[in-house]
């Protein structure tokens, strides 16, 4: 389940936030004990709405310290292999009464699997923006394929 390689960096990371009490995203499998239906069911969860080309959203509520921001960590984790685009926003950081501060946060805060190999053991800092990342791979990905089949086309499209 570890698709994130723990290097001495990252470990650091894991060890500075439980020093604080806090969850670390990025790794967050490495520290994993027990819960695992909830984890398959999670995964179950996100194979289905996969073939149906579906959606769900899903709320956590519970105490401090019961492993909230874990357990999403942890399903995070899993949406990130199977290659679906994740969002994670805190409400200490985003004022959940006022919408378009939210979607302008959830929207920016979007990552990819890649993303989080490429970027995920530096952090992603306040002008980081996913969705703009995310849509500029998008074109770039599209504009090399138009070349490409450009290039291939022998047929002659000059105007005589």
């Amino acid at each position: 389940m570890n698709d994130l390689e723990l290097t001495p960096r990252l470990a650091r990371r894991i060890i500075d936030h439980v020093k604080a009490g806090t969850t670390q995203l990025e790794g967050v499998e490495y520290l994993n004990a027990g819960r695992e239906e909830w984890f398959r069911a999670a995964e179950r969860q996100l194979d289905e709405l996969s073939e149906d080309r579906d959606a769900a959203v899903r709320f956590i509520k519970g105490y401090y310290g019961d492993g909230k921001t874990h357990f999403m960590g942890m399903v995070r984790s899993i949406a990130l292999r199977k290659n679906w685009v994740v969002t994670y926003i805190s409400a200490e950081n985003t004022p959940l009464n006022k919408f378009d501060t939210v979607y302008a946060a959830v929207v920016r805060s979007c990552v990819t699997h890649e993303m989080v190999q490429d970027i995920g053991e530096v952090g992603f800092g306040e002008d980081f923006d996913g969705i703009r990342r995310i849509l500029d791979a998008w074109y770039r990905k599209m504009q090399q394929n138009a070349i490409e089949q450009c290039k291939g086309d022998d047929s002659d499209t000059s105007i005589p």
